[in-house]
């Protein structure tokens, strides 16, 4: 029975040298080199993780530092504005009415430059009131402020994208021989419609007293857009001039001009020659 056992012990031991002889020895070599390197890899990590946190607490540091500083430019910036309100006579309310006024007309701005050019052509008068807009900021005491500059500012850059927008169409028009104000208003560049030649006659009443007659040379006003205004001339009533293409091109539409005038006209069957009617488009 001893020697049984002794003879497989003596077989265990032959049987892993031979195991060892074929590599089996490399392979646990390999292994503990391995762990090796993940032990020297999981260091590197932790020593880099120990890094960044000091890093953060620092920046943590500097950024309560910097907090306080812009703490303290704020209530810099805040006293300074209040010295200029009190030169300019303003409060803060005053400021913000401004800035709804100016963030009106942006939003018209924004809403006329969504239009393709040929509607923005009959909307001339309007960008042009826009613009009168803009410039009437000028009156308030708070468009002093360096913020409300750049506001009114980007106004006018807008204001000037809008325009480039504009068909570039005449604003007159030089008469030569042979032409007659039905002819011109064909014109593609004028109103591409010869029908539409009495507004070019309206426009120039102090040159053209017979629609019929006019003279090679003569410079014509063109009116350009949907006007807000109209000045009345002798024989016109108010379903007249509502009936104009560039008014309402509707006689039935005669009740808007005369509820929009009401403070100078007292009887809708009585207008006068040189009243000057607002014209409204809304």
């Amino acid at each position: 029975m001893r020697n049984h056992a002794k003879k497989s012990t003596l077989l265990l031991v032959s049987f892993l040298a031979v195991l060892m002889a074929l590599g089996v020895s490399i392979s646990f070599a390999q292994e503990k080199m391995s762990w090796e390197e993940y032990e020297v890899t999981l260091l590197s990590w932790q020593q880099r993780e120990m890094a960044a946190k000091a890093t953060i607490a620092q920046e943590e540091e500097n950024i309560e530092n910097i907090k306080g500083e812009i703490t303290a430019i704020e209530g810099k910036i805040e006293k300074i504005t209040q010295q200029m309100y009190t030169l300019l006579g303003i409060n803060q309310a005053d400021v913000n009415k401004l800035d709804q006024e100016i963030a009106g007309i942006m939003a018209h701005i924004e809403k006329l430059k969504g239009m393709t050019s040929q509607e923005l052509e009959f909307k001339r008068d309007e960008i042009d009131g826009i613009e009168s807009a803009i410039d009437g900021l000028k009156i308030w005491p708070a468009a002093k402020l360096p913020v409300m500059m750049r506001k009114i500012g980007g106004l006018r850059k807008a204001l000037v994208e809008l325009r480039a927008k504009l068909p570039r169409l005449p604003r007159t028009h030089t008469v030569v021989g042979g032409e007659c104000l039905y002819v011109i208003s064909s014109y593609a560049k004028i109103y591409d419609d010869p029908l539409k030649w009495p507004r070019i006659y309206r426009a120039n009443r102090d040159k053209i007293k017979d629609p019929n007659l006019i003279y090679p040379g003569w410079v014509l006003d063109i009116p350009r857009g949907y006007p807000s205004t109209h000045t009345v001339i002798s024989g016109e009533y108010l379903s007249k001039i509502a009936s104009y293409w560039e008014i309402y091109n509707d006689a039935r539409q005669w009740p808007r001009i005369y509820r929009a005038n009401r403070d100078q006209i007292s009887d809708s069957d009585l207008i006068y020659p040189d009243q000057v009617l607002t014209i409204p488009r809304d």
